[in-house]
Formats: C-alpha cells, structure tokens, sequence
C-alpha cells in the first residue's frame, strides 16, 4: 500500500548493485516452445546447471530463469543468457519470452523501453526460425528497416 513512507517505485526507479558494486541486470526469461519439440532433456541439463546469475523454476506451462547479471546494460545482458543457452545447452528460440502482455503498452524509462524491444526480438528470431527464415535474412530486413531511423538520430 502506497503511502509516503513506502512510496510506490517504477522498476526503472530500483538500481541493483551487486556485491562488488557494479549494476545488476535482472529479469526473467521464460520459454515457449511451439515447435513440438521435445525439451525435457533441456530443461533438466538447465535445471542441474543453469546461466551464470540465473535460477530455474520448472513450471508446466512456462519453464523459466530468473537471472540477476553483472552489466550496465538489460538488453545485452538478456542478450548474453540466451546465447549462453543456445550454446550451452542447444536451445533454439524457444527461450523467447520476457514476460510482457500487454505489447501494445509503451510505459516506462529507457531500460524498460530496451527490454520490451528485446522480448520482441526474441519473439521474432523464435517466429522467424518456425517458418524458415535465416539470420543472415533477419539481418539484412533490420538493417534495411533501421538503417534510416539510425542515421537521423544524433
């Protein structure tokens, strides 16, 4: 309950540090594999030993980790826990999730801004893989659709 003694905080208002002083990135990655696939043996290798600053929590709808990274910066730390488990444990797209619902909803500061647009990237590579795409094709539809936006900012 807010009041002026426990005021109300934007998660864009809370700065963690850890131990040795330097932010902490934390978030929630969750997965979603519609491709049929079998991801038992995923999930247990995950489980036994997940990311480096993650937890697993075996849910039977949405299998997730719950990461708290060393980093300035959420969206490359979101960026680094999903390459680790592509490598590490053969995940494909199917961690593709950060939570959000309400997509069409902008709230919020730049960190928040930065994680909703890598929810939606990691949506669209997990997309783009059911049907076929490859990654040199993403990135060149990105560079193309961002390279205007990019040379107009300052």
């Amino acid at each position: 309950m807010p009041s002026d003694h426990y005021p109300t905080l934007h998660p864009d208002e809370v700065r963690l540090v850890g131990e040795d002083g330097k932010p902490m990135q934390c978030f929630v990655l969750l997965f979603n594999p519609y491709s049929g696939r079998d991801m038992s043996a995923v999930y247990a290798a995950m489980s036994a030993d997940p990311p480096a600053g993650c937890h697993w929590q075996d849910d039977r709808h949405h299998p997730r980790l719950y990461c708290a990274r060393p980093g300035t910066d959420r969206f490359r730390a979101i960026a680094e826990v999903v390459r680790e488990a592509r490598e590490r444990y053969r995940v494909s797209s199917e961690l593709n999730d950060l939570g959000f619902e309400k997509l069409w909803e902008w709230f919020g500061g730049e960190d928040q801004g930065r994680e909703m647009v890598a929810h939606l990237l990691l949506m669209a590579v997990h997309r783009a893989e059911l049907v076929g795409i490859r990654p040199e094709e993403l990135h060149s539809f990105l560079d193309a659709v961002a390279a205007p936006l990019a040379a107009e900012r300052p």
